[in-house]
């Protein structure tokens, strides 16, 4: 696995190697062709984005921090909007562009009441305001459970063509080959999750399902 940073979230990369190894936790015998290998691929590194998006949503301590950087916002967003509802400062703002030859700005106002609509969103978001789909689960479950219970059995499924299952050894340990996938996934995105906790996912979401 190699990821690449950037002020968004790290973009992973499947390696051959570790796709090869997640492979064959499934069974050693097991061969996919180019085409499922790398639809494989796509899907583990689109998991590992969507992980990390469910976990951003569900920090508590980030989303306190924008609430409250974001009433500051606003206040300040709607004294400057009040300022440029005077016509004559407005065209003192926008002079001082050509003054300098500078390329005049888009509509200011306009630009100011669309960052005031975003604050707004933020706080009370209409029910049409999510323009994309989110995967089962997504806002309900820790992003843990919901990656092992949910997303990564599915994957399974889709890939392998086989129904998702567990087993326990003569010790009691949970494996098969779903619990296998799922925990060898995980490790190569560097997350901690034991065998038990990933039977425990599936299992509460078949009671869920109930």
């Amino acid at each position: 696995m190699t990821a690449t940073s950037g002020l968004s979230p790290p973009q992973i990369q499947i390696t051959d190697a570790a796709l090869d190894k997640i492979i064959s936790a499934v069974c050693e015998r097991v061969m996919l062709d180019q085409s499922k290998r790398e639809e494989l691929r796509g899907e583990i590194e689109h998991a590992a984005v969507q992980y990390s998006d469910r976990a951003t949503f569900r920090d508590r301590g980030r989303a306190r921090t924008l609430k409250r950087r974001l009433t500051v916002f606003r206040k300040a967003a709607e004294k400057l909007d009040a300022q440029l509802a005077d016509e004559t400062f407005y065209h003192l703002i926008e002079s001082t562009f050509i003054v300098h030859r500078l390329a005049r700005s888009a509509d200011t106002r306009c630009a100011i009441k669309q960052l005031i609509k975003a604050a707004d969103l933020f706080f009370k978001p209409p029910p049409d305001a999510i323009s994309r789909p989110f995967p089962e689960g997504f806002f309900e479950l820790p992003p843990k459970e919901w990656l092992a219970g949910v997303l990564l059995p599915e994957l399974y499924e889709r890939i392998f063509e086989r129904r998702r299952g567990r087993s326990r050894n003569d010790k009691g340990v949970p494996g098969g080959p779903c619990v296998r996938f799922i925990k060898a996934v995980m490790d190569e995105l560097q997350i901690e999750y034991l065998e038990e906790s990933i039977v425990r996912a599936q299992t509460k979401r078949r009671a869920a399902k109930k």
